[in-house]
């Protein structure tokens, strides 16, 4: 995988080049798709079996984290949902303040 770098407009451009028309969405179903998700997490490897089109809320869903920085789970009775939408360990609330 190459390192992120000031190039990743130009990755973005080779994958918009070599998907111009991305249809619906593969994972809802229901939304045009508006995203490239890369599945190995290189935004150069633009082979079609590793780029999924997503839409815009479930690319967020599979960029979504499943533990916290210290390695907690993220399940529903281990967050802290804030007004703002963030969420928080509830363990590291209560071990760290």
């Amino acid at each position: 995988m190459r390192p992120k770098s000031s190039l990743s407009g130009t990755a973005r451009v080779y994958a918009a080049r070599a998907f111009p028309v991305l249809g619906i969405c593969e994972d809802c179903g229901l939304l045009p798709a508006a995203n490239r998700h890369h599945l190995d997490g290189d935004e150069w490897n633009n082979v079609r079996t590793n780029v999924a089109f997503l839409c815009t809320t479930c690319h967020g869903i599979r960029h979504r984290k499943t533990h916290c920085q210290r390695g907690h789970p993220l399940t529903d009775d281990n967050v802290y949902l804030y007004p703002t939408g963030a969420r928080a360990c509830r363990m590291c609330r209560r071990l760290h303040g």
